[in-house]
């Protein structure tokens, strides 16, 4: 007995409301903050904290209904006086700061709402209690028994809250432990593969292997997923996946990992918690060598469900029997794209791989992967045994690289890293990822209005700072209106800035800034008052300093000749029109031209290509077609075998069409060969089908 029975009335009832609602309340938020998958020690936290608060109004809601009003009001006047001192002005005040008010964060403002209004009905309602029903047997105890029940909670609390604390600290011991072990299983496996093949099942090793995987099989929180490919051509099982899952994030941890015979493929924490581990697929990260290895998981995957090493024409049969294993990445719009996926990366660019079979002729069936990162000419070429095909290139050693350009990478340690093989007699040791030379360009950026008066003063001070000072001037005539390429749209202002632009340029390429040299060759063939033979000194002066697009550009003026022109006007009258007279360059007899020299020409591409211009690589073999000589068509096809093995699709094209008119073969290679390369690099409407 906590009191005798009193009757009810309107405070005593709204007193029994308002407990039922507290009691809802504190149920509702615990199920709404649990809701995102916490730990297990975070929910009990959460569990004591709002038990605090539940249970006493539960106390009362009890008392209420079996008519004990004076206990009721008695346990009332403490749990909401300690409520309100506690926390309930915090929530009020937080409520009102607050700028976007979920539901979790309204469920304690309401809760103080309707404590207080509990209050003031305990005091309703006990003022109306007669003297002989007021009196309760140990009141004391009574008043006192919602702190009890909220101290020993608050102690609960405290030891749950102490044990989240530590839980990440003891997550990631154990995921450390468990990731070691997996590395020794991946070993193990590994070496039984190189030994015997690749193991039906991990049951069937023996010695320290069988002790390893008893050990991680004990461990009731991770399962170990196993997968043996089906054998090669020869009949070798030599290929296997292992993966390694936290049965439930995060209670029994966080990690994912992936490894193959090669190591280990991809590690992975998920990043937030959602009762459900990473994806197998998904542990294998969002970088260019993780979306191959990805790629390589997803075909094993594949080849598992089929019961056989498949080559499928296009990645479609793959995302129909593995939906998901490629999420993250873009499917085909269209079927010309059902080759090519593409991944977000973590550095807000993204990285992406085209696909195709390797042809019937080839000595051993499989696949080619081009891949590469967008922004960037890093590229890789791999087979289906993991072989970077283009190793002894930068672009291949910068794309092990994150596609990031480094003077000095060791190669073998990035393709180990990326799961990846070197060919046999590519160096392994220090190799440059560099793979366009840098240029030296003012730090400053240009903007606003143009600075004209500072970049001047720079200029006759510093020869090398006259080429900012003509790009200041360039931007200042497009700003005004004008083209620097047309004269007919300058007025006297913005043609005496071109003058002063053009002799900026000549000052800092005689300084011995190369891009200078070029860009008055550039000015200069634009004019309409045109000296070859100027436009000749200038751009060879930029090729001699190293810059490509001067060699390009004076390998196509030798390729096609160049005339002097001097101001002239042209008239066009259509029918019924008035004459139309526009000012125009007219040749100039008076002063020499260039001549079409295909061999000077040919020259300058090779100039160019040795200076990374794949385009002047292409020309050069275009331009040698154009010689009539057998060692100028003998060193086109050379030109042309090296840039197709260099992922232009255009060349792959040109052998493709070579080999069809020789009867199927070029170069030691089929037709089929150079197709499927045409198709590798981006032709893709010469897939097959």
């Amino acid at each position: 007995m906590i009191g005798p029975r009193s009757r009810a009335s309107a405070p005593s009832t709204l007193l029994g409301i308002g407990a039922a609602i507290v009691v809802a309340m504190a149920a509702a938020y615990y199920l709404l903050a649990t809701q995102s998958g916490l730990d297990e020690f975070a929910r009990r936290f959460i569990l004591a904290i709002v038990a605090i608060v539940g249970i006493p109004y539960a106390l009362i809601l009890l008392a209420v209904l079996t008519g004990r009003i004076a206990a009721a009001c008695l346990m009332t006047f403490t749990s909401a006086t300690a409520y309100l001192l506690g926390v309930g002005w915090l929530t009020l005040f937080l409520f009102i700061l607050s700028w976007e008010k979920n539901l979790i964060d309204v469920l304690p403002f309401v809760a103080a709402i309707v404590q207080l209004a509990m209050l003031v009905a305990a005091i309703v309602a006990s003022r109306r209690i007669p003297a002989a029903e007021r009196a309760v047997p140990f009141a004391p105890l009574v008043l006192s028994l919602p702190l009890i029940v909220a101290g020993i909670l608050i102690a609960y609390a405290y030891h749950a809250f102490a044990a989240m604390e530590a839980a990440p600290g003891l997550r990631a011991e154990h995921d450390a432990r468990m990731g070691t072990d997996f590395v020794r299983l991946t070993e193990c496996v590994g070496a039984e593969t190189g030994r015997a093949g690749a193991p039906a099942d991990l049951r069937s090793l023996d010695g320290k292997c069988a002790a390893l995987i008893a050990s991680i099989e004990e461990q009731a929180n991770y399962q170990v997923h196993y997968t043996r490919l089906p054998p090669d051509s020869d009949g070798q099982y030599d290929r296997f996946t292992l993966c390694l899952q936290p049965k439930q994030v995060p209670d029994s941890g966080l990690t994912t990992f992936v490894s193959n015979e090669r190591g280990i493929v991809g590690t992975a924490q998920a990043s937030h918690p959602t009762l459900v581990p990473l994806a197998c697929n998904e542990a294998i990260r969002a970088t260019p060598a993780g979306l191959a290895k990805r790629f390589e998981y997803c075909v094993g995957q594949y080849w598992a469900g089929v019961g056989r090493r498949e080559y499928p024409a296009t990645l479609d049969p793959i995302r129909e029997a593995l939906p998901g294993c490629l999420d993250g990445t873009t499917g085909p719009s269209n079927p010309r794209n059902s080759r090519r996926i593409e991944m977000k990366t973590d550095l807000d660019s993204s990285t992406w791989l085209s696909y195709t079979p390797t042809p019937r002729d080839e000595p051993e069936p499989g696949y080619w992967l081009y891949a590469g990162c967008s922004g960037t000419p890093a590229f890789a070429v791999i087979d289906a045994r993991g072989t970077l095909l283009n190793a002894e290139l930068p672009e291949a050693i910068a794309w092990l690289n994150q596609c990031q350009e480094s003077e000095r990478v060791l190669a073998a340690v990035l393709a180990r890293i990326a799961g990846l093989r070197l060919p046999k007699g590519v160096s392994d040791g220090l190799r440059s990822a560099r793979i366009m030379e840098p240029t030296r360009v003012d730090d400053r950026k240009f903007y606003g209005e143009p600075d004209l008066a500072t970049r001047r003063a720079e200029c006759d001070a510093f020869a090398t700072a006259c080429a900012a000072f003509a790009r200041e001037l360039e931007r200042a005539i497009v700003r005004a209106g004008g083209i620097t390429a047309r004269e007919t749209t300058l007025n006297d202002e913005t043609r005496e800035w071109l003058r002063e632009a053009r002799d900026a340029h000549v000052r800092a390429c005689e300084a011995g800034f190369a891009q200078s040299c070029h860009a008055e060759a550039a000015l200069a063939r634009d004019a309409l008052d045109r000296d070859a033979r100027h436009i000749e000194k200038f751009y060879l002066r930029g090729c001699d300093g190293g810059y490509a697009l001067s060699c390009s550009n004076l390998a196509e003026i030798y390729n096609r000749g160049l005339s002097s022109t001097v101001p002239g006007v042209r008239s066009v009258r259509l029918a019924g029109q008035p004459e139309i007279r526009t000012p125009t360059g007219i040749d100039d007899p008076k002063r020499p031209a260039i001549a079409k020299n295909l061999a000077r020409s040919a020259e300058f591409y090779q100039r160019a290509c040795d200076l990374g211009d794949r385009d002047g690589c292409r020309l050069q073999g275009m331009t040698l077609q154009e010689i009539a000589s057998t060692a100028a068509q003998t060193r086109a096809d050379e030109i042309f075998v090296r840039l197709c093995h260099r992922a232009d699709w255009s060349s792959c094209l040109f052998l493709t069409r070579t080999a069809e008119a020789a009867g199927g073969e070029f170069a030691g290679k089929s037709t089929e060969y150079w197709r499927a390369r045409t198709c590798l690099f981006g032709g893709d409407q010469y897939c097959g089908p």
